[in-house]
């Protein structure tokens, strides 16, 4: 079943426009980059729900295999414009992986948005 998601449209250009002079998200990408490298040695790692690419981009230029997986079509348009090179339009359910054939999934920022969160960790469990 697919969830049911509480995020405004609007907040891709928001997010796309202020994400590079913000230090919030800077000092942000510092530590994921930090701790996927340190202690997640996975490959790919797969980016559910990346939204303009903020993350994955800054995964990919620290050398990480990223993947972005996001449903909006506006965000998948942006994270390419970013440089984000692996983009797949969808979310984990459209994907239809078989089970454990993913290594890696991240969810920055996303389950805070996802009504019914512990069905879709269960997907991600599955997968």
């Amino acid at each position: 079943m697919k969830p049911t998601l509480s995020y405004p449209q609007d907040s891709y250009s928001i997010i796309n426009k202020n994400a590079e002079k913000s230090f919030w998200f800077r000092h942000r990408n510092f530590i994921l980059g930090y701790v996927v490298h340190k202690f997640l040695d996975v490959r790919p790692l797969f980016d559910i729900g990346g939204g303009v690419g903020v993350v994955a981009k800054h995964l990919q230029d620290q050398g990480c295999q990223v993947t972005l997986v996001e449903p909006s079509s506006e965000a998948v348009q942006q994270a390419q414009q970013r440089g984000v090179r692996k983009v797949l339009c969808g979310d984990l359910y459209s994907m239809q992986w078989p089970s454990n054939s993913i290594s890696g999934l991240s969810f920055f920022d996303v389950l805070e948005h996802i009504e019914n969160d512990l069905e879709v960790l269960l997907e991600a469990h599955r997968v």
